[in-house]
């Protein structure tokens, strides 16, 4: 029922990404980077061989699709180097763990347990779901709304505010303002169980039964539990909900020994046979199954295998399989839960049983260990005389916190996803690998958290940076008392910008800034603490990928927009003209490529390539935008050729500047902005420039009464004198 698979050969979809959003409690920005842009943003360079050609690339997309992580603060690792928006949420804790991809035609939704971390995706055993929302269905657009409405309440929790999630949920708006058929009446397949609304998320699960269901069975499966405290627990409040004539199915971690067997010693089989063994094939798989003995008879024994189901073996041949070295028992056998909680639910409910999750399995015929950080809620219940199944995938562990409290009462925030089957389904069903063993058999142990300290970053409410003044504004967080903040010093690599004690009375103003490409935070020294600060960018449209791009001649810009230059190879050809050349050596410019000087051709084919990207549906609001107003695009150009002659000697004249710019104008007229969504964002970001370009050319057009040819140009493009 569950496909076992890599998150990321799941996630992206065969089209350009036009932005992004995820939520989640731990953040490691180098998994981030180096795993879920490179697959999303389609990034080709290898991040640890070509490190900083895949950080100019994915620089270079950023521009293009915005993207934004909102983040527990305390849970954040520093080491960001892309400038992607990291909003963190404080004060609570934030332990969603979802990602929102836009497309075309579809958003992706995924919903689940992993965290961006290098054991989200790949070393833990994670569960999610992956929703594929079509923008014209009624009811994917419904649950589409309902997770942006989400978005905007992590946004509001956020301790600073970026610049990318507006733009992510702009574009998402902008897709469902389309008019659609009437929504369907009752609930969509799927719904979304959402801790930031009026009811704790246990309630919400109970209230998706419908009514007069009778509920037979139920199953938790979690990593974390509640501490073993003296108040009601999560098996309390069920029990208040369906009563005690259900079944049970408790799953937990259990970071158990390797199942290979090492040790050649053991114990005679009937010595102490009512303990969990270990029974491995001899197969090519080397796949192993566990079980207990219940009840030794004279010649067979029978037992309860991992499944829960009751069987039965001949003695002779255990004890053949155990001189084979191929039969063990597992000691000492230790789950993490609270012992005291569930020994009393056993006492509520009618059947407890217990469930272990191992961390280390057998892939291939070779250990693998993937210790267990899946959710799983399973709700067996009858309707109307059939059986049915209510699941749901999620973030929250069995905690009070996360079930039983919403936000406004100290909850923590967690997000899920919920839905239906037909036939009775347990938690075995979704994971064959988990191991049922009697609850009196486990030596339980709970989890330690760790405190994490005072989140000195905090202090700081934002560091924003702008491109196009080369400026870093840091801005400190006036509403928390300044005698709270130790000794502090702020950096930028290795370089010091600021230090002191307390929050200073002025806020930090940088001139001749720029963000390295390998950088993308500030980080205070606190002690020997570090607490990383990311870097916000007004502007990525203004963020040079490379710095030399800024300075690239006119016709490198030309060739460029035409399609015939690509960007690296322009920005490699610039800094080899900055070298200093050895004595009789040739320079390998754009004269000994493409000639001396540009041409009236050259100009029109960078017109012509330039609206032929700017016409292309696909393309997205933010890089239609960056074509039009980004270092490289349609404006600067522009601005360029009014000030930039062919030869460094003179100016172009102003009637061959007209000209030009009169061709562009009658491009930019054709490209088409038709009733698509984003048609009227495009339009909002065009018309300025239209509007610049025809004040331009009033003052350059040439006098028909001076110049007679001018008439019959000037009536040709139809440019307003």
């Amino acid at each position: 029922m569950i496909a076992t698979a890599s998150i990321l050969d799941r996630l992206p979809a065969s089209q350009p990404c036009l932005g992004a959003v995820v939520t989640s409690y731990a953040f490691d920005p180098r998994v981030f980077e180096e795993r879920v842009l490179r697959a999303v943003l389609e990034l080709r360079s290898d991040p640890t061989n070509q490190t900083p050609r895949f950080l100019a690339e994915g620089r270079a997309k950023l521009r293009t699709t915005p993207v934004c992580a909102i983040v527990d603060a305390g849970q954040r690792l520093p080491g960001r180097r892309m400038p992607y928006d990291v909003l963190e949420v404080a004060g609570e804790v934030f332990h969603p763990k979802t990602t929102l991809l836009l497309y075309e035609d579809h958003a992706r939704l995924q919903i689940g347990s992993a965290n961006v971390t290098q054991g989200g995706f790949g070393n833990n055993a994670e569960l999610l779901v992956l929703l594929v929302l079509r923008y014209d269905d009624p009811s994917h657009r419904a649950l589409l709304r309902r997770f942006d409405e989400f978005l905007g309440r992590c946004a509001a929790r956020a301790h600073r505010q970026g610049t990318q999630l507006s733009l992510v949920r702009a574009e998402l708006e902008r897709r469902l303002a389309v008019d659609a058929a009437p929504s369907p009446e009752g609930l969509p397949h799927f719904a979304l169980i959402d801790s930031t609304l009026d009811r704790p998320v246990l309630d919400q699960i109970f209230e998706l039964l419908p009514e007069g269901a009778t509920v037979t069975r139920v199953g938790l499966l979690a990593p974390f539990f509640e501490t073993d405290g003296e108040g009601s627990s999560i098996f309390d409040h069920v029990h208040e909900r369906v009563g005690p004539a259900v079944t049970v199915d408790v799953g937990m971690a259990w970071d158990n020994p390797s199942p290979v067997r090492e040790d050649p010693e053991t114990s005679p089989f009937d010595a102490a046979p009512r303990r969990l063994w270990c029974w491995r094939y001899d197969d090519e798989s080397a796949t192993v199954e566990y079980f207990v003995p219940t009840r030794m008879m004279r010649t067979r024994y029978e037992c309860i295998d991992q499944w829960g189901e009751a069987r039965q073996w001949s003695i002779e041949e255990a004890e053949a399989t155990l001189a084979d070295g191929r039969l063990w028992p597992i000691e000492p056998l230790q789950a993490y839960a609270p012992a005291r909680i569930l020994r009393r639910a056993a006492d509520r409910f009618e059947h407890v049983r217990a469930w272990l999750f191992p961390a280390t399995t057998l892939h291939e015929g070779r250990p693998r260990h993937q210790p267990l950080h899946a959710k799983l809620v399973v709700v067996g219940f009858e309707h109307e005389g059939s059986s049915q199944t209510l699941v749901v995938v999620g973030s929250a562990n069995l905690s009070h916190n996360a079930l039983l409290r919403t936000t406004s009462h100290g909850g923590n925030v967690e997000y899920g996803v919920a839905w239906c089957l037909e036939g009775e389904h347990h938690l075995c069903d979704f994971h064959p690998s988990l191991v049922h063993v009697p609850l009196d058999l486990l030596e339980l142990h709970e989890r330690e958290h760790p405190d994490v300290g005072t989140h000195y970053g905090l202090f700081i409410e934002r560091a924003l940076h702008d491109p196009q003044h080369s400026t870093l504004d840091v801005t400190w967080d006036r509403g928390r008392s300044s005698a709270d903040l130790p000794a502090w010093e702020l950096f930028y690599g290795d370089e010091r910008l600021a230090h002191g004690e307390g929050i200073p009375s002025e806020d930090l103003h940088t001139e001749g800034f720029e963000l390295r490409l390998d950088d993308a935070e500030l980080v205070l020294h606190v002690g020997d603490k570090r607490f990383a600060i990311p870097i916000d960018v007004t502007d990525l449209a203004l963020l040079p990928v490379h710095s030399v791009e800024l300075e690239l001649s006119l016709h490198t810009m030309l060739l460029m927009l035409s399609g015939r230059l690509g960007e690296e190879r322009a920005v490699a050809l610039e800094e080899r003209a900055r070298q200093v050349q050895p004595a009789g050596a040739q320079a390998l410019g754009l004269e000994a490529i493409f000639g001396e000087h540009y041409g009236h051709t050259d100009v029109f084919r960078a017109w012509w390539g330039a609206c032929a990207k700017l016409s292309q549906p696909t393309l997205s609001v933010a890089g239609f935008r960056v074509d039009i107003v980004g270092n490289l695009g349609l404006r600067a150009v522009w601005s360029k050729m009014r000030s930039t002659a062919p030869e460094e000697s003179k100016r172009l004249p102003p009637s061959a500047v007209w000209f030009y710019g009169a061709e562009l104008l009658r491009e930019l007229r054709r490209i088409p902005l038709d009733d698509s969504p984003t048609s009227r964002a495009k339009a909002e970001i065009l018309d300025p420039f239209v509007a610049q370009l025809l004040d331009d050319l009033a003052e350059l057009a040439p006098s028909a009464a001076n110049e007679p040819w001018a008439r019959h140009v000037l009536d040709f493009y139809g440019v307003p004198q």
